[in-house]
């Protein structure tokens, strides 16, 4: 398997590991329970080399669930052998929903009978230690909590095409009302945070966007600047990367400005706060509502834009995000 383009070999989880210096360096005696929850739509091409990378994960227990989206080629005919072949395999076959309603509709569905519960996409090739690598970082963790990390970005032949680092200036809820740096295929859970997945929201942004929002409403988001996963960019992506800044911006702006895809995000801090409700934190109530509320009037945006709290990881993003905030395009 192609090693990951960027990623240090001899760093070790410590000196990267969570806030505090805590060492996770030491592996449990018992291994980690594993659910990884995939959602298919159309996937045949890169299915099994995938599934292939998830079974093989080492120093952890795994269990594959894969709920197939309304496919139309033989992905479902694939599924139903690979379940046939590995009993850690199950599956389901739905209806269409979209990627972010799939993954969610799995997520409410868990039962937590597992330690963790990872995400993956059905067309990339997973590391061997990803799902170890993240047992290190969230066992110290008591309450609700998320892993995620950067990807190797990689050709549909795994060639390497660089390194995506989401992370400058570290998860908050800040950052998570206005930006999403949790990619899907990177995240784990720990049983204390799935109780906040019970119910599928109306108004996501994506699936990965929803979950990073409510951990870092309510617990603790570890990012690792290490890559685990070969992130396959390819012409039938759900999402992909853009090649360059520009792109990125300008995918940005048709979504918010041209196609009518705007105010998504307080959207989604609207529905935050009415699904949430008592368990956030008063800190984590307030910086929710404040910035919900600054949309009702010119004035409040205008002032929001100029003082409030949240932010984007890039600075000249933050500053793109203000305009499009003041007018009311957030």
């Amino acid at each position: 398997m192609p090693h990951p383009e960027g990623r240090d070999s001899g760093r070790t989880a410590d000196r990267e590991g969570p806030a505090g210096g805590t060492d996770v360096t030491k592996a449990s005696a018992v291994p980690s329970r594993y659910l990884v929850l995939l959602s298919t739509h159309n996937g045949t091409r890169f299915l099994s080399q995938q599934v292939a990378s998830v079974l093989a994960q080492r120093e952890v227990e795994v269990r594959l669930h894969i709920r197939d989206d309304g496919s139309t080629d033989g992905t479902v005919s694939m599924l139903r052998g690979l379940a046939a072949d590995d009993p850690r395999i199950s599956y389901e076959v739905g209806q269409r929903l979209g990627p972010a309603r799939s993954y969610l509709t799995m997520l409410a569905g868990t039962s937590g009978a597992e330690d963790y519960v990872a995400l993956c996409d059905q067309d990339d090739v997973w590391v061997d230690g990803k799902l170890a690598r993240a047992a290190t970082w969230l066992s110290p963790v008591s309450g609700p909590a998320a892993y995620c990390s950067a990807v190797a970005v990689v050709d549909e032949n795994l060639r390497p095409l660089g390194v995506h680092r989401t992370s400058l200036r570290g998860p908050s809820l800040e950052n998570a009302l206005v930006q999403n740096i949790a990619t899907g295929c990177t995240i784990v859970l720990n049983v204390a945070a799935l109780h906040f997945f019970r119910q599928v929201p109306l108004h996501p942004v994506m699936h990965d966007a929803w979950i990073y929002a409510v951990v870092s409403a309510t617990g603790l988001v570890l990012y690792d600047p290490d890559t685990w996963v070969l992130y396959r960019q390819h012409g039938t992506n759900s999402i992909g990367l853009a090649a360059s800044q520009t792109g990125q911006w300008a995918r940005r702006l048709r979504q918010h400005v041209v196609s009518g895809r705007d105010r998504v995000h307080t959207r989604q801090a609207t529905e935050l706060l009415e699904t949430l409700g008592p368990e956030l934190t008063p800190a984590a109530r307030s910086t929710i509502s404040r910035f919900v509320q600054a949309q009702t009037s010119t004035a409040g945006r205008i002032s929001y834009a100029l003082t409030g709290p949240a932010f984007r990881q890039r600075r000249l993003d933050s500053i793109v995000y203000r305009g499009l905030f003041a007018l009311g395009r957030i």
